[in-house]
């Protein structure tokens, strides 16, 4: 292959195209298909802790999630919030329980029927708001939302029911990504 260049001893011009194919495929693609995969659920992050301004959105695979700093680069340390949205499929019939630990804010959301709503700063407490009701067998639109205001961020949410061990962390294969708010 002829330089461009002229100088064929430091050229690097036949290296620039298959170097950014390369990097396409192996960086990029594995992104792309993250977010192609209906698997998981959508989180968005805004700054404040009223969903005052919108930094970005990602997605998680469960909704287990702690932050000692930042949750993405453009949200602040302390005083954030974050909205997951998601499908749940409910697999069987029956009385299902739902226990969620954090240590802000957090309210609970299936279909249109709240289920939990303690939106004030607090201490973590594993599985300390709980939410017991029965659910037909189907996929159900899921919403959580979240903020912190201070120190480290922790947010879990655990199920049980008919199929689901106790203790169970809400995630994949039960979640499907939803990219409208319920």
């Amino acid at each position: 292959m002829r330089c461009p260049c002229g100088n064929p001893k430091r050229c690097l011009a036949p290296w620039v195209v298959p170097g950014l194919v390369f990097i396409s495929i192996v960086v990029l693609l594995p992104c792309l298909w993250n977010w192609l995969s209906p698997a998981g659920a959508v989180v968005r992050y805004y700054r404040g802790i009223e969903f005052n301004q919108w930094r970005g959105a990602g997605q998680r695979r469960s909704i287990d999630w702690f932050a000692a700093r930042r949750p993405q680069p453009l949200v602040p340390p302390d005083r954030f919030s974050m909205r997951w949205s998601a499908w749940l499929d409910v697999p069987e019939t029956g009385a299902y329980t739902f226990a969620a630990g954090c240590d802000g804010g957090l309210r609970l959301w299936l279909g249109s029927r709240l289920l939990i709503d303690r939106w004030e700063e607090h201490g973590y407490v594993p599985g300390g708001m709980q939410a017991n009701l029965h659910l037909e067998a189907g996929r159900y639109p899921l919403r959580l939302d979240y903020f912190d205001a201070a120190g480290p961020a922790r947010i879990r949410l655990e199920w049980t029911g008919p199929g689901i061990p106790p203790r169970s962390v809400v995630g994949v294969p039960y979640l499907k990504k939803r990219w409208k708010d319920p």
